[in-house]
């Protein structure tokens, strides 16, 4: 899943510009079977959490509550 969305940024001579912002989220497996759920912007990875199956079942049963 991702998504885009313009920024106003402020540059070095003081001007602004528009900016196109990506952010991403990226949910795989690891080598060790772990769910690995990664959270991104412009192509950098902010956050990284690793859940096993359990931790992910849990974790949808909350989400389906805010659904």
């Amino acid at each position: 899943m991702s998504w885009r969305y313009n920024q106003t940024r402020v540059v070095h001579n003081g001007l602004e510009k528009w900016e196109s912002i990506h952010n991403g989220l990226t949910v795989s497996r690891n080598d060790k079977g772990l769910i690995v759920i990664e959270s991104s912007e412009m192509g950098v990875a902010h956050v990284k959490f690793e859940i096993n199956d359990e931790q992910r079942d849990e974790l949808v049963e909350i989400l389906a509550r805010l659904c």
